[in-house]
């Protein structure tokens, strides 16, 4: 499920304009990831029909991409919010406060995950760019099969379907 996840990642970036472009030398891995570059990545996960070259390009990229501080600072501002909405009062200038640092959040994070992406993606040939182009297709194809089998109605569900 989370290569799942970090592939819609993946499809989401790669559908939205280039906002910088940034060389995949100034994009460190993530504290804590780690890499081996004597052993072959191997051949499964979501990029198997990239090339050797390709997956460990695309695999540093993920790693570097991991925006740990940038979801803290997304969760803070959604547990402002919950804190403005439990009040015994509503401020709804707080709450738009927090709504707006959380936008903020968001947007960063996203936007870092972004320019990471676009280094990778310059970094790959146009086969693996192709490849990964293929798979992205089929997971995403695979996705949305999933999520229409999710939303069918279930008998014994404890909550009605809306009418």
């Amino acid at each position: 499920m989370k290569s799942l996840q970090a592939l819609g990642v993946l499809l989401l970036a790669a559908t939205v304009p280039a906002v910088a472009q940034v060389p995949l030398s100034s994009v460190t891995p993530a504290p804590g990831s780690y890499v081996n570059f004597a052993e072959p990545i191997g051949r499964g996960g979501p990029f198997r029909s990239l090339s050797d070259a390709g997956r460990r390009t695309m695999h540093i990229t993920m790693r570097s991409a991991d925006g740990k501080a940038d979801r803290l600072a997304v969760d803070s501002a959604r547990d402002r919010m919950l804190t403005v909405l439990d009040a015994e009062r509503l401020d709804p200038e707080a709450l738009r406060r927090a709504m707006e640092d959380e936008r903020a959040a968001a947007m960063t994070a996203k936007s870092r995950q972004q320019a990471a992406m676009i280094a990778g993606f310059q970094q790959l040939s146009l086969a693996d760019r192709r490849a990964f182009v293929t798979e992205a297709r089929a997971m995403r194809d695979e996705v949305k099969a999933r999520l229409a089998g999710a939303r069918r109605p279930r008998t014994g569900s404890l909550i009605p379907p809306p009418q």
